[in-house]
């Protein structure tokens, strides 16, 4: 077999970059923005460039789409940049839609939006051509081409990064060539996106309508859906089947797993049946139409049994975006599953049918979007209202936070509302405003109160308070008078205290008769040198020189501190001080210099540890050190 040249592999490209400049294009783009925020260690708050990335991955699917378009029912050059210039303008649009760095409400659903609108670019793209006329075969042909595209396409990839990274590790360890660790995980940027875009559109055929007359059928295909995915459909339907019987005999409700089961059998079984599509028209093949309509008539009964587990929890829980997702997709498995029972042979159906509900499901009153929203916030002030904390659309007893003191809302703050709702209220009113601030914002509740929470809001946000252990949610249930934790969790939860000295920021420490100190923190004792110490102690008989020493920490076990000396483990048991220092700390914020000391006096040496700082958490079995600093002074024991 003879390889190909250079020249024709060259010539490959440059007619692959003609025919789709777009999409390769942004594909550099998106390879030149993911490289920069490795080389920077940009993390997902560089929303601007993360907006860049989420764009030019779509525009390379986009441009794919127009060029594929145009040269289906075009043909002019002008029609052909009137569609770019579509799709340009589209991608604009959409940087500018997601949110930004100044949004004070970031929230999921704009991602969830991008989602949709790219699944939905994917699906029109596997019908566009032949969505006229009765071109099943070139449907089904043209589909499976791409599929196969896709396949070679990334295993192609996945040899060529993976080589060159073995390559480079070749070469840093034969000839100890020094390499940024960055240059790796660029190496798959650049093969994943500008090579596997150029490879994948280098061989799609020009005359996409010459697929209807195509008729050389992969046989490993049908094996594959013959012999794997219809025992395996057949195993989960018996299995489902097995658990509605068990439903009925028992009389309890179905789990909320059950829908996304009957979900996933449903698009495995669609998708096996359009597998086997072209094989039922060859003979001998009768059995894959009888089969498919056999399979739709089976999984009606699995559908009854979806809605049945989706409602019950849409009465109890509202409904919320997966719900409204899952209510979606069986609605389409329904129509699909009545329409191929009817007899119906138009398999395009099942894309264009699901690009319509995708998309009216992205807009309007009735999106997913606005339904779960409005009907989360309605429970929420059913609730309220239930408990007389809201009435006529505004929070009674409603706290104000000045914006300085927002992070300082605590456990120890009475809270006017926290009385009026029972356990499992509070619980499902905390709930739901997380949902609602996770994917839809909690602007929507700005009317019942009379401080300006986008105000509160955005001044945590330019301040940093906003984090992991302090969000939105625990400002507008502050503001709601409620605590952001419920009596049962607030038992169970972990209390994290620090322990903060007066010396840190301020005097010199005042010592007398040490022969060593140490910058000490909970991983290691670091030998300060004479004239440091000098900076930072104050002590008239400092005459003292280092003597070295062979002290060490060797770990810490919850509040055990274990040091290492000459060979010899020693203990330091924090659990006494701990507690008393808790005591204190409900006094004051602050200890005064020299409070938080911990003395430990062995044989060999005596060691007074002065803490500047101090994290620990109290657990229902004891307390756990999290992170310390500040200074050790040793004595050794038989030095005059």
């Amino acid at each position: 077999m003879k390889l190909p040249s250079i020249k024709l592999l060259l010539s490959h490209a440059q007619s692959a970059l003609l025919r789709f400049p777009g999409s390769i294009f942004s594909s550099i783009v998106f390879a030149c923005v993911a490289i920069n925020m490795i080389e920077q260690d940009k993390d997902l708050e560089s929303f601007s460039q993360i907006n860049l990335l989420l764009s030019s991955l779509m525009g390379i699917s986009l441009f794919f789409l127009a060029q594929i378009v145009y040269e289906t029912y075009f043909k002019s050059l002008k029609q052909r940049l009137t569609l770019y210039a579509l799709s340009l303008l589209i991608l604009v649009s959409l940087f500018l839609y997601l949110p930004g760095s100044k949004d004070q409400f970031t929230h999921a659903f704009p991602y969830i939006r991008y989602l949709i609108f790219l699944i939905s670019i994917h699906l029109i793209i596997a019908v566009v051509p032949f969505i006229r006329g009765n071109k099943y075969n070139g449907f089904w042909n043209y589909n499976k081409m791409l599929f196969i595209r896709i396949i070679i396409t990334h295993l192609f990839s996945t040899v060529l990064a993976t080589g060159l990274l073995l390559a480079l590790g070749a070469i840093r360890l034969l000839f100890d060539v020094k390499f940024d660790d960055k240059l790796f995980p660029e190496i798959y940027v650049l093969v994943f996106t500008i090579f596997n875009t150029w490879f994948f559109v280098s061989n799609i055929p020009q005359d996409l309508q010459a697929l209807e007359n195509q008729t050389d059928y992969p046989s490993g295909l049908k094996v594959f859906s013959q012999y794997i995915l219809l025992p395996l459909l057949l195993i989960y339907l018996l299995i489902l089947y097995a658990y509605g019987g068990k439903i009925m005999l028992s009389w309890e409700w179905p789990k909320g797993v059950v829908s996304y089961l009957i979900l996933c059998i449903s698009v495995v079984g669609g998708l096996t049946f359009l597998l086997l599509y072209p094989y039922a028209n060859t003979s001998g093949n009768q059995w894959i139409k009888n089969s498919t309509k056999w399979y739709y008539l089976l999984l009606t009964p699995l559908l009854f049994l979806l809605f049945f587990a989706i409602f019950l929890r849409l009465d109890d829980y509202g409904i919320t975006l997966n719900r409204y997702v899952i209510l979606m997709f069986g609605i389409w498995v329904s129509i699909v599953s009545v329409y191929t029972i009817l007899g119906k042979i138009n398999i395009r159906f099942i894309p264009v049918s699901l690009v319509i509900i995708l998309l009216l499901s992205s807009f309007g009153p009735w999106s997913m979007d606005s339904i779960p929203k409005n009907d989360q916030q309605k429970r929420l002030e059913t609730i309220l209202d239930k408990a007389g904390i809201i009435k006529d659309g505004k929070i009674k007893e409603e706290m104000n936070w000045p914006k300085d003191s927002i992070p300082l809302i605590e456990r120890n703050i009475t809270y006017p509302n926290d009385r009026k709702l029972s356990d499992s209220l509070h619980k499902e009113v905390i709930s739901i405003l997380q949902y609602l601030d996770q994917f839809h914002g909690c602007e929507g509740l700005n009317d019942w109160f009379t401080q300006n929470m986008d105000s509160l809001v955005e001044n945590a946000q330019k301040k940093k308070w906003l984090d992991y252990r302090f969000g939105r949610t625990d400002i507008y249930l502050g503001a709601m008078g409620l605590s952001s934790i419920s009596e049962s969790e607030e038992a169970k939860e972990v209390q994290r205290t620090v322990f903060i000295s007066e010396n840190k920021s301020s005097k010199k420490i005042a010592v007398t008769g040490f022969d060593e100190v140490f910058i000490f923190n909970e991983y290691s004792l670091e030998l300060m040198k004479k004239e440091e110490r000098k900076s930072l102690l104050y002590d008239e008989d400092d005459t003292s020189d280092s003597v070295g020493t062979d002290l060490m920490i060797i770990s810490i076990e919850k509040p055990v501190l274990i040091f290492k000396y000459k060979g010899k483990e020693h203990f330091l048991d924090m659990t006494t001080y701990l507690k008393e220092w808790e005591i204190r700390r409900r006094e004051a914020k602050k200890y005064p210099s020299g409070e938080l000391k911990m003395v430990l006096d062995t044989t060999e040496f005596n060691l007074v540890i002065q803490l500047n700082e101090l994290t620990a958490e109290k657990t229902n079995t004891g307390w756990n050190v999290e992170r310390m600093e500040g200074l050790a002074f040793m004595k050794v024991n038989g030095r005059d």
